[in-house]
């Protein structure tokens, strides 16, 4: 970023607002139009940036996406388990209810 105004400016050094003294010797590592998209995305920093990490998180877990899948799958799977408890639990309890209904009036 630009040095704010009253900020020392010295020959080779750049301004960054989050370290100690404020001066660095890296140039910033991204920069507006320093990239050309083929889709013809403004290659703007933000954007640039926005790429990096995507690619840094996908790079860190690249089988994330299988994970989430399969997981979708299981949670599906365990539903329909589920349901299929509930239905088994309410005819087993129905049933014992009409019997223990009959014993009493007998």
């Amino acid at each position: 970023m630009p040095p704010p105004p009253g900020a020392p400016v010295v020959p080779g050094k750049f301004y960054n607002d989050w370290a100690d003294g404020h001066l660095v010797g890296m140039p910033p590592p991204l920069s507006d139009d320093a990239v050309e998209f083929p889709d013809g995305t403004p290659a703007t920093a933000a954007q640039q940036a926005r790429d990096v990490t995507t690619f840094l998180v996908w790079a860190s877990d690249p089988h994330r996406n299988d994970r989430h899948r399969i997981g979708l799958y299981v949670f599906a799977y365990l539903s329909g388990l589920l349901l299929l408890a509930i239905a088994w639990k309410r005819k087993i309890w129905k049933r014992g209810a009409t019997r223990n209904a009959q014993d009493t009036h007998d």
